[in-house]
């Protein structure tokens, strides 16, 4: 069956307002892009309307009653987010020059000073009568499999080139919300070095793909684009089976034993390193290892091994290249011969403090004795 639209309407601000409000119409579907436009481009938007500038519609994709916006998500945000007064218009008065005051309908002379930087809740009322009236046309497309819904989102959005890893979060929709389940836990969310622009472009999805992958290889393979490419075809071909099931159970239990693990940003857990780390927790939670000692293990690893003054084979095949398996390899066998000897030296110094407790605890259960007090006559409580 061929994609076929199945409606064509209009919308205005306001209405799109209520159906956000109802849930009838929603700007997250799972392989929409997260990156937001600008306030400016934004400022720009509406003074567009108000210039009388055709604006691009918006395409919608319905299923089970909700339509997702898969091409217009920008423009709905800031036209709402301008009609709840989220931000000003622009004080720029160029963006404004080709406004017909005459055609606002209004008893009293407006002027540029009257809008120029202001908020819509501060416009003459004749200018946000403008602004209600705009009506952006939507096409909406019912009954389409996900394949065709993907297919629909890159073709609408070839005008803004989709970068690769963008190319990845769509095609990998099928284990979307368990990414971003993974996402939202302190290790990722709080330890990892990922700005906020890094995260509107996927970059922090795209590291948790990356630890999975080598979870599913045990590190046998590199992580490039190719990589994680192939990797998402194959989880979406098994995506029903046990070895799925699995895999997500894995990385749900190391995440948590990185949550343990890890509590503080730490500025050296940029990207680059974290599928490696999260490898190495995968071999510590096998071995039952303590969050506690594996953390201790992973800051002295990264104080040593990266930053401007580290110098080291691990900090040479971090730089470029890092990514292909032959470096990856390297770099986990670099990690993982560095873990075991500082967790051994952990280990012998834990038990043999044990040991040296056990030694000292009184047999029969009977009580210490503080010889001190018992020669001064003060430890007898008789």
């Amino acid at each position: 069956m061929g994609i076929k639209k199945a409606d064509t309407t209009t919308m205005t601000i306001r209405g799109a307002i209520d159906k956000l409000k109802k849930g009838t119409l929603n700007l997250e579907h799972r392989i929409q892009r997260r990156n937001a436009w600008t306030e400016e481009q934004g400022q720009l938007l509406i003074s567009s309307i108000l210039e009388n500038i055709k604006i691009p519609g918006i395409v919608v994709v319905e299923e089970n009653g909700v339509r997702y916006a898969l091409d217009g998500k920008q423009r709905i945000t800031k036209t709402t987010g301008f009609f709840e007064n989220k931000f000003p218009l622009s004080d720029n008065v160029d963006y404004f020059e080709d406004i017909d005051f005459e055609e606002l309908e209004s008893e009293e002379s407006i002027t540029l000073q009257d809008i120029i930087g202001k908020r819509y809740e501060e416009l003459p009322q004749a200018v946000k009568n403008k602004i209600q009236k705009f009506e952006f046309k939507v096409d909406v497309y019912k009954d389409l499999t996900n394949e065709q819904t993907k297919k629909l989102y890159k073709r609408y959005n070839g005008g803004t080139a989709l970068t690769k890893v963008q190319l990845l979060h769509c095609d990998s929709d099928f284990m979307n919300d368990v990414i971003q389940q993974f996402g939202s836990q302190p290790f990722f969310k709080d330890v990892v070095n990922i700005t906020d622009k890094m995260k509107n472009n996927f970059i922090d999805e795209n590291v948790i793909k990356q630890s999975m992958l080598l979870i599913h290889y045990q590190g046998d393979t590199g992580v490039e684009d190719n990589d994680l490419k192939s990797f998402v075809a194959e989880m979406e071909e098994i995506q029903d089976t046990t070895d799925y099931k699995e895999l997500i159970s894995t990385m749900k239990e190391i995440t948590e034993y990185m949550n343990k693990a890890l509590t503080e940003p730490l500025k050296n857990m940029r990207r680059a390193h974290v599928p490696i780390i999260v490898y190495v927790a995968y071999r510590a939670v096998k071995q039952g290892i303590s969050p506690e000692n594996f953390g201790e293990w992973v800051r002295k690893f990264l104080d040593e091994n990266t930053g401007r003054k580290a110098d080291s084979e691990y900090k040479d095949l971090s730089g470029q290249g890092a990514s292909k398996k032959s470096n990856i390899k390297k770099r986990i066998d670099i990690a993982l011969n560095d873990y075991w000897n500082t967790i051994e030296t952990t280990e012998e110094t834990e038990t043999q403090n044990s040991n040296e407790e056990e030694n000292n605890i009184p047999q029969n259960n009977e009580p210490i004795k503080d010889t001190t007090l018992a020669a001064s006559g003060q430890g007898d409580l008789s």
